[in-house]
């Protein structure tokens, strides 16, 4: 991933990374062995040079076809760049028979991959909310439960026949375009015929849509990481017995920071942050769609100064005098002062990824005077590698519910597992001196 500065009270994490897939598969130190007669039998490993575009494919939805793959055949299976970037170097590890089932099933994705075709389908206008969803709930479900890859475009389409229509661009196998194609037009003739919509309310999660966002100032930027939806959320509720995989991407302070989910996503927002920087930075589109009335709560794309290139946000505070706002990046949970000239409408397809960032509060400490000091701040964003790109354990003990907010804050347990012993944030802080140990269950 890109580096982005460390910065005291908000360290920062926007970035991309080249290396789009060793975020996803953290290399194994696993070795295979098993003893005949007293002799060692090691593991072997086969490499095969794969394209990144089939990556996404092979590794489903959050990595689960990969793992199905490691799981049944027992091999740990890693990646790592290649100096094209096109391709990507799958290493198999495990004993002979394994590797060679591991590398067979991988063959056969790689050819169903290459069987994905292109398909179209009209949506008419009236009908499009029903397809799309609120923040593109529908849309986003339809997508997960086809397996399929659709696109819609732009521009609206005039018939005589049916009036206005948009088309969506459908990408898979045969079986996921048929079953998307099939999805999308019950929904559309369930609502025609005036059957009630179970397919819709099926699909249907509670979700954000800017106008539901409040319009205040920065001291209320938390309150826009609502808008990362349920899934993300859900997804850290619902496994509060279980250590999960995350990075730290931004830190105000102990009590306040925000993280990442590691895994398939990660190497997502990559590919849309490249997608959105290539777009805005085309000089015509850029003309089209410089918002040039900001409006306080909107959802934009808007460029981060320090590297130039540009990301999810939303608008916090205007400076007229500047000609400047104020922008909390979505998936990251940073802010930075943009120019007003940097800040653009953001397109549907770019709207399509859940925003990633989800703010925490670090469970089981206070701080040893009233408040968080710049040193202990410091030390936590050292300590949590924040920024870094390098995977913590996150546990969820309790939530913190918080007046006008629609979902509680996750309390968590954080711990760096690296080295010969895994290390406790929070008792690396009261170790340090800048905490004292608090009772989670008072919290």
């Amino acid at each position: 991933m890109n580096e982005r500065k460390f910065v005291l009270l908000a360290v920062t994490a926007v970035g991309s990374s080249l290396c789009l897939y060793y975020v996803i598969r953290k290399t194994s130190k696993k070795e295979y062995h098993i003893v005949f007669d007293g002799s060692q039998v090691e593991s072997m490993t086969v490499e095969l040079k794969l394209q990144t575009s089939f990556l996404p494919f092979l590794f489903g939805q959050k990595g689960d076809t990969l793992k199905k793959i490691e799981d049944k055949t027992n091999t740990v299976i890693n990646f790592r760049c290649c100096k094209d970037e096109k391709y990507a170097i799958c290493s198999i590890s495990g004993f002979q028979s394994n590797v060679k089932l591991a590398e067979d099933l991988i063959k056969e994705a790689e050819g169903n991959y290459l069987k994905i075709g292109r398909s179209e389908i009209s949506v008419p206008e009236e009908k499009l909310d029903l397809v799309l969803g609120r923040n593109l709930d529908n849309f986003n479900q339809i997508q997960q439960e086809s397996g399929a890859v659709i696109l819609f475009e732009r521009r609206t389409y005039i018939s005589k026949k049916v009036g206005g229509f948009r088309k969506f661009i459908i990408k898979g196998t045969p079986e996921q375009m048929l079953k998307a194609k099939n999805i999308i037009e019950n929904v559309i003739e369930n609502n025609r015929s005036g059957i009630e919509r179970n397919r819709i309310e099926e699909f249907s999660s509670e979700g954000h849509t800017s106008k539901d966002f409040p319009s205040k100032g920065p001291e209320d930027c938390n309150a826009f990481t609502w808008v990362q939806g349920r899934e993300m959320i859900t997804e850290i509720l619902n496994n509060t017995e279980d250590y999960i995989d995350v990075f730290v991407s931004a830190v105000a302070s102990p009590d306040k920071f925000w993280i990442q989910i590691a895994g398939p996503l990660t190497s997502v927002l990559d590919n849309l942050v490249t997608e959105m920087t290539s777009f805005y930075r085309e000089e015509n589109n850029a003309s089209q769609y410089r918002i040039s009335v900001p409006n306080i709560g909107a959802i934009v794309a808007a460029i981060f100064p320090a590297d130039g290139e540009y990301y999810r946000g939303a608008i916090m505070k205007l400076d007229d005098e500047k000609k400047t706002v104020s922008v909390f990046f979505v998936d990251f949970g940073d802010s930075d002062e943009v120019p007003q000239s940097e800040v653009f409408e953001l397109l549907p397809e770019f709207s399509q990824l859940r925003f990633q960032a989800i703010e925490c509060q670090l469970g089981g400490v206070l701080p040893r005077d009233l408040s968080w000091s710049s040193e202990a701040i410091e030390d936590f964003g050292l300590l949590s590698l924040c920024a870094q790109w390098k995977e913590l354990r996150l546990k969820v003990l309790k939530h913190r519910s918080v007046t006008g907010r629609p979902t509680p804050i996750p309390v968590v347990k954080l711990v760096n597992p690296e080295g010969e012993k895994a290390a406790d944030i929070s008792e690396e802080l009261i170790r340090k001196g800048h905490a004292v140990e608090e009772d989670i269950n008072l919290v």
